[in-house]
């Protein structure tokens, strides 16, 4: 699909000149493309400082574009792709927040360690979204799946539906809770150490057998 020329006004416009980002409104472009465009939109902003993302909520010809990721396979993959190649210059974890549709929420950088979520902004996005209806995505710079800290996140936060770990490797892990499981924080304690593994891999397996969650690793 091609671009409107108006898409952009004057102040995004300027922020695509500073982040050295090149829109050619007479390509092309695939669903594929798409994503990975929309995704450094919203890292060019957390880069400079810009509170509201382009593109913004006022954007119509982009939200209508974005409509198209109702089935967001290929927007899956881009946010994959995306955070290995940033974790390869930084080493850094990032996180990319998604709504039930594929749209991003929200784009987080952190440490080597973890990634905050004590802002204004996350904190709005995560009390205004409807129950269990977002994708939480992060990268792990040390390639391990899923740790009891990003499980413990995705039950306290009442919004967030899935939580999934990426690593250069180009593995996928990702754990999902039902919008009507009701698991208790001392069940989950209880079933962390009971489900106890050395290799990490087939402990979530358990895991997620025992509070009836759902796993992947792809």
């Amino acid at each position: 699909m091609k671009l409107p020329e108006d898409l952009f006004n004057e102040k995004e416009k300027g922020l695509l000149e500073k982040a050295k980002i090149e829109i050619d409104f007479n390509k092309d472009y695939s669903l594929d493309e798409i994503g990975e465009l929309e995704i450094k939109l919203k890292d060019a902003c957390l880069d400079y400082g810009f509170t509201n993302c382009i593109p913004n909520v006022s954007c119509k010809a982009w939200e209508k574009i974005c409509d198209n990721f109702i089935d967001v396979t290929d927007k899956l993959q881009a946010v994959q792709d995306w955070l290995i190649r940033k974790e390869m210059k930084s080493g850094v974890e990032r996180t990319i927040i998604l709504d039930e549709k594929g749209k991003i929420m929200q784009i987080r950088k952190g440490t080597a360690e973890n990634v905050s979520f004590d802002d204004s902004v996350s904190k709005k996005i995560f009390d205004t979204a409807k129950p269990r209806s977002l994708d939480v995505f992060h990268n792990h710079p040390s390639n391990s799946s899923l740790s009891y800290d990003d499980l413990e996140f995705m039950l306290f936060t009442r919004a967030v539906r899935s939580v999934s770990a990426v690593t250069k490797l180009g593995k996928r892990y990702t754990m999902s809770i039902p919008l009507k499981n009701r698991t208790l924080v001392g069940e989950f304690r209880k079933a962390w150490e009971k489900s106890y593994d050395n290799d990490l891999n087939k402990m979530l397996k358990k895991l997620a057998r025992m509070l009836k969650w759902k796993y992947t690793a792809k």
